[in-house]
């Protein structure tokens, strides 16, 4: 590239930067002026709490044949196409449906079963899997003795298993086979919903729908308006010379990402080097990415924010033991639960207590997928993502110094 075509690349990034904020301006003073009429930011949604059940609750009323939806089996044969299985009409038709099903050792979210098919779905919007969860299930597939079953494992991102809830050998094994498939939140649900929204045949049905994928957009890709979203791309896709800035721009996502949080252990640094701590930096886009925090020499353990997905994905806050370090770490568990409430790690572990992140956290109020997320990208580019994750690591080290201040010497493993 001739410095004159560099020049001429960097003012048209710039003109279309200027031009996007222009326009995203414009649509929020519209939707200021319009709002009495059209209420932009309503969903009824907003009234029910948008976790794991109520989200798993949603699915399974869509795919019921029965459902009060009144759209027969349409639904469920959409989602077997877009997933691969090779249902028939008749077998959708015939299709039980069953919301936390139970294993014996666990719960499948969601079963589906007609004939000699099953298709399950586990549903992991939120929540980390327990240990071999996704082994366990598929063993229980394995044992009702079909020779057609999916389970279909649902995350934001269409993310794979952790190896503690399958093995990697078994993991590769399972996908190839097409016993396991990886779906996501932010295409195979809003294909799906898109699809089932063009069949549907009830008015009240096509706008509930529409709100349930206005409200995925926005829990896992920060968009809460699509029209905002599809007129920022009709200015992207104006003219050649704006879809080259815009595809320059979107090769710099990762470049961006890494300057943000590289701000934000900036920030974090200062402030622990005020307080005598240290930090040790290390978030990157790949999977188990932590920054540690050095709270006291004497301590057994380091307050760690761990990255448990790559692409800066499953974010938790946690003590982790020392390197090197042996200690029996039942009893800090316990006490730390005792002080800030149940976290998500079991006793002796290496990580003696931990919680994923959420905006329901009450230590560490930010969402725990970061990849799509604009709003936590915006609060680490103004700084008021800081002082949050701060707070929280001041929490959760003065836990862990009284919890370890109060257990007894010799204090028995559990």
């Amino acid at each position: 590239m001739s410095d004159g075509t560099a020049i001429n690349a960097t003012g048209d990034i710039s003109s279309l930067l200027t031009e996007v904020a222009a326009h995203h301006s414009a649509l929020l003073r519209a939707r200021s002026l319009y709002r009495e009429r059209l209420a932009p930011d309503f969903n009824p949604l907003d009234f029910m709490r948008i976790d794991e059940l109520n989200l798993s609750r949603i699915i399974a009323w869509l795919v019921r044949p029965d459902g009060s939806h009144g759209q027969g089996a349409a639904f469920l044969q959409l989602l077997a196409e877009l997933t691969g299985s090779d249902w028939s009409p008749t077998e959708c038709s015939a299709a039980k449906v069953y919301l936390e099903h139970g294993t014996g050792d666990g719960r499948i979210d969601i079963l589906v079963k007609s004939g000699k098919r099953a298709l399950a779905i586990e549903n992991k919007p939120f929540a980390d899997d327990q240990p071999d969860q996704i082994e366990r299930y598929l063993q229980y597939l394995d044992g009702l003795g079909l020779p057609d079953y999916r389970l279909l494992y649902l995350t934001p991102n269409g993310t794979v298993p952790g190896e503690k809830s399958i093995r990697s050998q078994a993991l590769e094994a399972r996908v190839d086979s097409a016993h396991l498939c990886l779906v996501s939140y932010n295409v195979t649900m809003l294909e799906w919903l898109t699809a089932c929204r063009s069949v549907c045949r009830a008015d009240r049905v096509s706008v509930f729908i529409d709100e349930i994928a206005r409200a995925v957009r926005k829990i896992f890709q920060g968009v809460s308006d699509m029209s905002d979203q599809e007129h920022m791309t009709d200015v992207m896709a104006a003219t050649p010379q704006s879809v080259a800035a815009a595809m320059i721009i979107a090769n710099t996502n990762l470049s961006l990402k890494l300057s943000l949080v590289a701000r934000l252990e900036q920030q974090l640094g200062r402030l622990i080097d005020a307080k005598g701590w240290k930090l040790t930096r290390g978030f990157r886009p790949t999977k188990h990415s932590e920054i540690q925090i050095d709270f006291d020499e004497q301590s057994p353990v380091v307050v760690s924010f761990m990255f448990d997905r790559s692409n800066f994905n499953e974010l938790a806050i946690g003590i982790v033991k020392r390197q090197g370090v042996r200690f029996e770490g039942s009893p800090l568990h316990y006490a730390m639960r005792n002080l800030l409430g149940a976290g998500h790690g079991a006793a002796g572990e290496e990580w003696p207590w931990w919680r994923s992140l959420s905006l329901d956290n009450d230590i560490c109020p930010l969402p725990k997928d970061w990849e799509t997320n604009v709003e936590v990208w915006t609060k680490i580019a103004d700084g008021s993502a800081t002082p949050i994750m701060m707070s929280a690591i001041e929490t959760v080290a003065d836990a862990c110094l009284k919890s370890l201040a109060d257990i007894p010497r010799g204090a028995p493993s559990v």
